[in-house]
């Protein structure tokens, strides 16, 4: 049964996709569960909270980054089999007499174009069932700061939805959107894959230090959280970031790539709990340099001796966060995935 009421199995939920069509109708035959491929567009809840006292400086050289602070628990959801495929069916004779032909299931609304991924990830998701000038639905949630979180039909990877993200133009601007908990987290072996595309209008001049992913969680034998993060800073660059709340932490790798302007980007990452390591892939390239391994290039409040300690990770936040004064910011996210295992960039 799906952990959510209002999704009544789990061949109902959004990741249907369009890889596995014989399951599917063997789903609809034996079990009925696509009867209702209807997702509920309640609301997400959201979590505003008011600018966080950060003392100047932080990640790299005039970064100005230092303690975020927590910003909430959210909601989570699972990821489910695939639908059937864009066939729209065979329909039977019109006597319906022996040897007519059963109805295929209909096609899924947002069929994924690697067939198979969304069998086995996690989290799966291209926002397609969602309503445009909305918050996604379950099973994400929204933290804001002087930003916003939206469904948004005028720009898409694929099909005609994405995620559209607005930071204003103030300090410690944010909008992210979240998930946590049961039933994504703990996550066996406390190691996740993830993917989203990205669409990013313009990245912050000079040494402005920006988030788009950010995983965190308390660390093992310990009474501080540590959050596991990718953006960027000085001068659009793309930067690892490692920062801890409860014990005074904030940790740096830069990379010589610059953040992608005005076009779709597939970024990757992993982030392994048991070996404090982090990577990324940009367009499906490793980056070597933002490779992390136990210790980055530097730290200011250096309450972990330089070791990047991972969380037990119960949270993962997509969207985008600046912490020093910039111009306002756009960004749209699609076709997200979760897994297990590295999981590839989505076809158009």
């Amino acid at each position: 049964m799906s952990p959510y009421p209002h999704k009544p199995n789990v061949c109902s939920y959004r990741t249907l996709t369009a890889s596995v069509a014989l399951a599917a109708s063997a789903c609809l035959l034996v079990t009925g569960c696509l009867g209702d491929v209807a997702k509920s567009t309640a609301d997400a809840g959201s979590e505003d909270s008011p600018d966080r006292a950060k003392p100047d400086g932080g990640a790299g050289a005039g970064s100005g980054n230092a303690n975020d602070g927590a910003v909430g628990r959210d909601a989570v959801g699972p990821s489910a089999p695939t639908g059937g495929d864009n066939d729209p069916g065979t329909e039977p004779s019109a006597d319906g007499g022996a040897g007519a032909e059963e109805p295929k299931p209909p096609a899924p609304t947002d069929p994924d174009p690697q067939p198979g991924v969304c069998d086995t990830a996690l989290l799966c998701d291209g926002f397609e069932e969602d309503t445009p000038g909305q918050a996604p639905g379950t099973p994400w949630q929204t933290s804001l700061n002087g930003g916003s979180v939206q469904v948004d039909s005028t720009r898409a990877f694929k099909g005609s939805h994405s995620v559209h993200i607005s930071a204003e133009a103030k300090s410690y601007a944010r909008a992210y959107m979240s998930v946590s908990g049961a039933p994504l987290f703990p996550v066996a072996g406390n190691q996740f894959f993830g993917r989203m595309m990205m669409y990013v209008s313009a990245a912050p001049e000079g040494s402005v230090h920006w988030t788009n992913i950010q995983a965190e969680g308390p660390v093992a034998g310990q009474t501080y959280r540590s959050m596991y993060r990718y953006g960027g800073q000085q001068n659009k660059r793309l930067m690892a970031n490692y920062e801890t709340e409860g014990t005074a932490s904030d940790c740096w790798q830069h990379s010589a790539t610059t953040l992608p302007e005005a076009k779709w980007t597939c970024m990757e990452w992993h982030f392994d709990g048991t070996t404090d390591r982090m990577e990324l892939w940009l367009d499906g390239k490793a980056l070597s340099d933002l490779s992390v391994d136990e210790r980055g290039e530097g730290c200011l409040g250096n309450g972990t001796g330089g070791n990047w300690y991972a969380p037990t990770f119960d949270v993962l936040r997509l969207g985008w966060e600046h912490y020093q004064n910039t111009s306002a910011k756009d960004l749209w996210i699609d076709e997200v995935a979760v897994g297990s295992t590295r999981l590839g960039c989505p076809a158009p």
